[in-house]
């Protein structure tokens, strides 16, 4: 597993972007978006989540 968090700038502000990339599987397992990194350790947390349940329903 590969994971990596983003900032993107927009016309908006900054969008952050964080994903969780199966190196073994070669497709993405989990994607979280945030419009601040004050949410930051909700980013991770969610797209661990979302990881587990793709995995899980597989």
């Amino acid at each position: 597993m590969l994971s990596d968090t983003t900032a993107i700038d927009t016309a908006q502000g900054k969008l952050y972007v964080a994903g969780i990339f199966d190196l073994y599987g070669d497709m993405p397992v989990g994607m979280a978006i945030a419009g601040t990194m004050r949410h930051g350790k909700l980013l991770g947390k969610n797209e661990i989540q979302m990881a587990f349940t793709q995995v899980s329903n597989n």
